[in-house]
């Protein structure tokens, strides 16, 4: 691979980190029209626990309506493993940790994001995500 080439290409990995911190970043304190605007119009989510999510006004309409189900939360997005497909277009696969909790309870999930990203007017954006849950954990307070 010519070192531009691979330049570019860890340039952009690095750049999809950004797009996915901005992703945890958004849900958590419930940035809408950020957390909307990190998607392509066409994009599909599919978490593991409800239907998919079609284009981005579902997706911003999903923030909007589940933010308030828990009154903290907390998504840490590791071990990416990014494929560059084409200069345009990429693949994901992200262990994540989310915490979901209240005055009584908190889960702790665990499990897999599979996302791929397309280059949009100079910058990246995710295409589709679909998680993978591995488990969950409920703690009550006492």
């Amino acid at each position: 691979m010519p070192q531009d080439q691979a330049i570019r290409e860890c340039v952009d990995r690095d750049r999809i980190k950004r797009l996915k911190y901005e992703y945890c970043r958004c849900i958590d304190e419930t940035d809408v029209a950020a957390f909307a605007d990190l998607f392509t119009e066409d994009a599909v989510v599919d978490f593991a626990t409800r239907d998919p999510y079609h284009g981005r006004t579902e997706i911003r309409e999903f923030l909007e309506t589940h933010a308030g189900e828990a009154d903290r939360m907390g998504h840490l997005a590791t071990n990416p493993l990014i494929e560059m497909e084409t200069a345009d277009r990429a693949t994901g696969r992200w262990c994540y940790l989310v915490f979901l909790g209240n005055e009584s309870e908190t889960e702790l999930g665990h499990g897999v994001y599979h996302e791929t990203y397309l280059r949009e007017e100079s910058r990246w954006r995710i295409d589709s995500l679909r998680t993978e849950r591995r488990f969950t954990h409920t703690l009550r307070s006492k």
